[in-house]
């Protein structure tokens, strides 16, 4: 039995600093640690919402029934 993948690599050419900060993982996801951060901080500093309030939000936003 053949187990072919249903995808395939591709090659593409990119400026060496495109290259450097796609490969280095702190630069690259630097807005997420950020943001990570900023929530740790603010659940220490007690700036917290019940999870439910969170979820009628985004409910609310996609337009789906909560």
């Amino acid at each position: 039995m053949s187990r072919e993948r249903p995808t395939g690599p591709i090659s593409i050419r990119a400026s060496k600093d495109g290259v450097r900060e796609v490969d280095a993982p702190t630069t690259a996801n630097a807005w997420q640690l950020e943001r990570i951060r900023q929530g740790i901080d603010a659940a220490r500093d007690g700036r917290v919402r019940p999870a439910e309030d969170v979820f009628v939000d985004i409910a609310a936003r996609h337009g789906w029934d909560r």
